[in-house]
């Protein structure tokens, strides 16, 4: 016997149930059908909807049907506002999500809520051989869909501008880590020992060849010191100078943070701030103050959750890999496109909490 493999997303309205292809479909021919999107861990009542009259859309790829039908200017005018009046910031966010898969910022998997098994379904597959249908329980509603999930992650960095990041922001990184790592154990760094005593006879190391660089620059900038005895491993600490750099980079951080943290969870209807689940603007909103993005993003992140970095045993190949510096590139794949008059909204709202 074969049993149906389990489905990778198996989501439910409360009160109602979704069957994918359920056997009676062909019933239901030439009767209105909506397009509902999740992201991966949005709930169904969160979802975006859509619903098209046109039979013939159901014979198209759905990348078509997103691209020419769904995500455009004239979709967004035929959204239930009135029921549900976030739907139309919602469709800008998945505009804007599109938008980036399209330019090669994210990568898309696609599946369908119920459909069994876990392998991503093509975007050039076509929407009627992956209808389901939604019946309420107290009979309200009973309609066929399409039951898109969406599941993004960033674009793979190339090495190049991997690179570029790490030989930007690996100093500034390395001085936050030291001052962490010198409150706490005194500036000993066993993971790292024979590249400090490298360091400290300058020869070139071959364990972690970008780590080394962006220490000797600290080293050669007077920002950090290498002791080392007969008695004991070689130890780094931060000079005086590099304490106040330290200093600095935790004000400058905390002045981003107070700027661009209350725009992390927003909502627009009516404009709040700091609401659950809200659509992050945070990105969007550096862009209008003209600001380094990349900067801006290193610095407010390392201050948010660098210390899970930091504390990790196994940060040096952490950063040889460049992963303290991808989250900048994940916050800029994600960036959000509002129009200006609904953030100036939101920024009035915020300049009065100031």
């Amino acid at each position: 016997m074969r049993f149906a493999a389990a489905p990778a997303f198996n989501k439910d309205l409360p009160g109602a149930s979704t069957t994918y292809r359920p056997g009676d479909l062909k019933a239901w021919a030439d009767t209105p059908w909506d397009v509902r999107i999740t992201l991966e861990n949005m709930p169904l009542e969160e979802a975006f909807y859509l619903t098209l009259e046109e039979e013939s859309l159901l014979d198209r790829p759905i990348a078509e049907l997103l691209d020419k039908r769904v995500l455009t200017a004239a979709a967004r005018e035929q959204l239930d506002v009135a029921e549900y009046p976030e739907l139309p910031f919602i469709h800008d966010e998945l505009r804007d999500l599109w938008q980036g898969v399209q330019e090669g910022r994210l990568t898309l998997d696609l599946h369908i809520n119920k459909r069994p098994g876990h392998t991503p379904l093509a975007t050039t597959a076509t929407p009627r051989n992956h209808l389901s249908r939604c019946t309420f329980h107290n009979g309200a509603y009973d309609y066929r869909l399409l039951d898109l999930v969406w599941v993004l992650a960033p674009a793979t960095a190339d090495d190049a501008r991997l690179k570029a990041l790490q030989e930007r922001f690996g100093a500034p990184f390395l001085i936050l880590l030291t001052d962490f790592h010198q409150t706490l154990d005194a500036g000993r760094f066993p993971a790292i020992a024979p590249l400090l005593d490298d360091l400290l006879h300058q020869r070139r190391s071959e364990s972690f060849p970008r780590l080394a660089a962006a220490f000797r620059s600290l080293l050669d900038d007077g920002l950090i010191t290498v002791t080392s005895s007969t008695k004991a491993p070689p130890s780094l600490r931060l000079t005086d100078r590099g304490g106040e750099r330290a200093h600095q980079l935790c004000i400058e951080a905390d002045r981003l943070l107070d700027r661009y943290d209350p725009f992390a969870s927003v909502s627009f209807h009516p404009p709040a701030l700091g609401v659950p689940k809200g659509f992050d603007v945070r990105v969007q909103v550096m862009e209008r103050d003209g600001i380094d993005l990349e900067h801006t993003l290193a610095l407010t992140g390392w201050r948010l959750n660098g210390e899970l970095l930091f504390d990790d045993e196994n940060w040096p190949h952490l950063f040889e890999e460049g992963a303290p510096f991808l989250e900048i590139l994940a916050a800029l794949a994600y960036r959000t496109g509002f129009t200006p008059e609904l953030l100036r909204a939101l920024e009035s709202l915020a300049a009065d909490r100031r």
